[in-house]
């Protein structure tokens, strides 16, 4: 699921001119990827030198987020994840943004230092506050881009940039993205850049678990193949049960690889495949005991290799889902609706 979410850092006193400008996060809770675009200028550096305090969208590969209306202690080593939710101690944190929560995240897992291990965000608003021209579409779009290029887009401006500067820095960004002057993009442009994105990050998303599936089959070809050979060259005569569970496996594996290279119907076809190497686990107890062992290891790594493809094909699925609403959106309404984000914005 993706989520998104703004933080108010006027603390809901946002004058003209302040650049008290909200945050935008952007947070895939199956992946954990983050992305927060930070708007607010007059910012001071951080006193380790590692920010300067400007503007930018602030990428993390894994990062853990909950929501409190509470003000918890980031040095505390009460801190901790469990199944990936953030806990403090021993409550687990909302883990939907409200607005009057605030943002608790981090990409540690060992609290036991004492040191700040959190980023405290303020408070979530639903009225958000973003430079003038600026939409909580084009701030999605940074964010996406930021995940695509796996790397923090540091210093859009400088701290000490007027709003106008600002604005103006976005708007380019934007168009450098879309590939578009600003001026000239309308929502359909808007869309589909978006959709775009989506699929592209989605496709990055899932290449590992194509990658191990495509493995796992090789894998439970290799006995087919062993079966074949075990037949034609070693004297194995099959029953007929034998045979038409060996055939049945083939097919299924068949079916799965076909599944894999469309993207579709995969958790089947891999329980299909399961359901077919059981029926021959069985069938090969009552084949001659020599052939038997000859085809023991291979039997067992295919195991080994559909309960692997079993993971795989079910990470696949949740991405898969996630990712479907966004993908199938007609409007760039439906689009923000399937990912959180309000439209209700005041541009200053």
């Amino acid at each position: 699921m993706i989520i998104t979410w703004n933080t108010d850092p006027s603390k809901g006193q946002f004058k003209p001119g302040s650049g008290k400008f909200s945050s935008y996060y952007q947070y895939d809770t199956v992946t954990r990827k983050f992305v927060r675009v930070r708007l607010e200028l007059g910012r001071n550096p951080s006193s380790s030198g590692g920010d300067s305090g400007g503007t930018g969208a602030f990428f993390s590969e894994k990062r853990y987020v909950g929501f409190s209306n509470e003000r918890l202690d980031t040095k505390s080593n009460k801190w901790n994840i469990v199944d990936g939710e953030l806990y403090f101690d021993g409550t687990k944190l909302a883990t939907e943004p409200a607005p009057g929560l605030r943002t608790y995240d981090t990409s540690r897992t060992d609290f036991s230092t004492g040191s700040r291990a959190l980023h405290t965000g303020n408070l979530v608003t639903d009225t958000p506050h973003y430079p003038d021209g600026i939409r909580a579409s084009h701030l999605s779009i940074i964010a996406n881009d930021a995940i695509l290029n796996q790397e923090s887009l540091r210093g859009i401006t400088t701290s000490k940039a007027s709003p106008a500067t600002l604005s103006d820095a976005l708007k380019a960004k934007i168009s450098a993205i879309v590939d578009k002057p600003f001026i000239e993009i309308t929502d359909a442009d808007l869309l589909t850049c978006l959709k775009t994105q989506v699929a592209q990050i989605k496709a990055e998303l899932v290449t590992p678990s194509k990658e191990s599936l495509d493995t796992s089959l090789d894998t439970v070809d290799k006995l087919i193949t062993d079966i074949k050979i075990e037949i034609t060259d070693k004297g194995l005569v099959p029953n007929e049960k034998f045979e038409a569970a060996f055939k049945d496996l083939a097919a299924k594996v068949e079916a799965a690889k076909t599944a894999v290279e469309d993207g579709k119907g995969i958790v089947d076809a891999i329980k299909e495949v399961s359901t077919a190497k059981a029926a021959l686990n069985e069938a090969v107890t009552e084949i001659d005991a020599k052939h038997q062992e000859s085809l023991r290891e291979q039997m067992e790594a295919s195991q080994e290799a559909i309960e692997t493809a079993q993971t795989d094909s079910e990470t696949w699925e949740g991405i898969d889902a996630e990712y479907e609403s966004p993908e199938e959106a007609t409007t760039l309404d439906e689009y923000e609706e399937s990912i959180g984000n309000e439209e209700v914005i005041k541009s200053v």
